[in-house]
């Protein structure tokens, strides 16, 4: 480990440590000193980051100056957006504590391979819902962890089952980004969203993938030959039903804790899930019996050491955050901009708008992050925002997450397309060009159920 990666390690858990202390003394510097500790991590780490993410903190910086320069006395703005910003960098952070306890768990693994054991006409089902919620604990990496066990099963399937079943893993993972309270998406919105229950719309979003879940999982079985032989014997490694029922009770354990801690507290679901997840994977090390014990020291390197492996999605959420309030800033304080509030436009189809805009910027090869950003900071507060906040908030985490299924650099097309050994472009745009299609179909379907309710 290098000095300035242990300098910057040092720096991103003072700021997840003093972001939790500031919503108990909310009226100190402690809040100052997280963005100052989450802005000299990135600066530590900056020749570390891709391309893209560089090009977004030097963006962010223009942006601020921009603000600075144009609109001196709207510059709170930008702070806030910052802190929220690095409230988002924090959640990262603490994220990628838990891919060491659960990375080297045999339980996870065995869980995983359970869900390929499946016979091959449910196998499709299995390993879609499977993955949906076990990507609460996994995220991204659900897809490499369904590949291993693709690769060490002893009646490994075809390729072409190979590819079903890892899209399986993807798309499940995918929905899950809809309601999951620890997801960026999820942040995003419910931070920018004043007048939303963030805890009633856990319970629509979840209702609303539920849904989708089962629509897409009829239709790829029915159209894409993921129920090509009944008679193939499952494919899983050592497993069963109970093991997988543990996990699957972890992940409830660590949802209700963010939750209940989101109630009981009052605090973000973003900052709740910077206090739940370190300590969920320090739990999870002491509980853990299926995989070699390591010592206390070793342990702690080894999640020290993953404080960083978010480091590029920390850069690129921080500045996506401040970009999008500069750009929300300037065009809001353009003349034609009251006029333009005021023209009463359709709010159904300015929530379909929204809903097309994010999946669209994605196939297109750029970031969704700072369109969801946008959308959500222009209309988290206006009247759309206020009179409609659930629709408003369904079509953009929907977006989100067909953004993510068809957008070509998306870490889970990327991911995909490596083990398939394809470009990411054809997992995007080829093989999720109708999943994402469908999804739209039946999201807008939701949103317009939504709006003529009045939520």
């Amino acid at each position: 480990m290098s000095l300035f990666e242990l300098l910057a390690g040092c720096a991103h858990l003072l700021a997840a440590i003093t972001l939790l202390l500031a919503n108990v003394f909310p009226d100190t510097l402690l809040l100052a000193i997280a963005m100052g500790a989450t802005v000299l991590a990135t600066l530590l780490r900056f020749n570390a980051l891709s391309l893209l993410a560089r090009g977004f903190c030097l963006g962010a910086i223009a942006a601020f100056a921009w603000v600075a320069w144009r609109y001196p006395l709207q510059l709170h703005v930008m702070v806030q957006a910052l802190a929220q910003g690095v409230a988002f960098s924090c959640l990262l952070i603490v994220l990628g504590l838990l891919r060491y306890p659960v990375s080297r768990s045999g339980t996870v693994r065995e869980a995983a391979g359970y869900l390929l054991s499946f016979p091959i006409s449910r196998r499709y089902a299995a390993v879609n819902a499977g993955s949906h919620f076990l990507s609460l604990l996994f995220n991204v990496g659900i897809i490499p962890l369904i590949a291993d066990q693709l690769g060490s099963a002893k009646d490994k399937p075809a390729e072409g089952e190979d590819r079903i079943m890892l899209l399986a893993g993807m798309r499940g993972a995918v929905l899950m980004t809809i309601w999951s309270p620890m997801g960026l998406g999820f942040a995003i919105v419910t931070t920018a969203l004043t007048a939303l229950n963030a805890t009633y719309f856990i319970a629509a979003a979840f209702a609303s993938a539920m849904l989708i879940m089962i629509v897409t999982c009829l239709w790829a079985m029915r159209y894409e030959d993921a129920e090509a032989d009944t008679h193939a014997p499952g494919a899983g490694s050592a497993g069963s039903a109970r093991t997988l029922l543990g996990v699957l009770l972890a992940c409830a354990a660590l949802l209700a804790a963010v939750i209940g801690i989101h109630i009981w507290l009052q605090w973000s679901f973003v900052v709740s899930t910077v206090l739940v997840l370190p300590l969920f994977a320090l739990a999870w090390l002491c509980l853990e019996r299926s995989s070699p014990r390591a010592g206390l020291v070793q342990d702690a390197q080894h999640i020290f050491r993953n404080i960083g492996s978010m480091r590029m999605e920390s850069a690129i959420f921080l500045s996506a955050n401040v970009i999008g309030a500069a750009i929300s800033l300037t065009i809001q304080q353009q003349p034609g901009w009251q006029e333009l509030q005021s023209a009463h436009f359709p709010a159904l189809a300015v929530l379909l708008a929204c809903l097309l805009i994010v999946p669209l910027a994605g196939g297109l090869f750029i970031p969704h992050s700072i369109f969801v950003v946008l959308l959500a900071q222009i209309f988290g507060a206006s009247e759309l925002g206020m009179a409609h906040p659930m629709s408003l908030a369904l079509a953009l985490t929907f977006g989100w997450a067909m953004a993510i299924a068809i957008s070509p650099i998306s870490a889970m097309s990327l991911l995909t397309g490596a083990l398939c050994g394809v470009k990411p472009q054809k997992v995007g745009l080829l093989w999720n060009r109708s999943f994402v299609g469908l999804m739209f179909v039946v999201s807008a379907a939701i949103i317009g159920v939504s709006y003529s309710y009045g939520w």
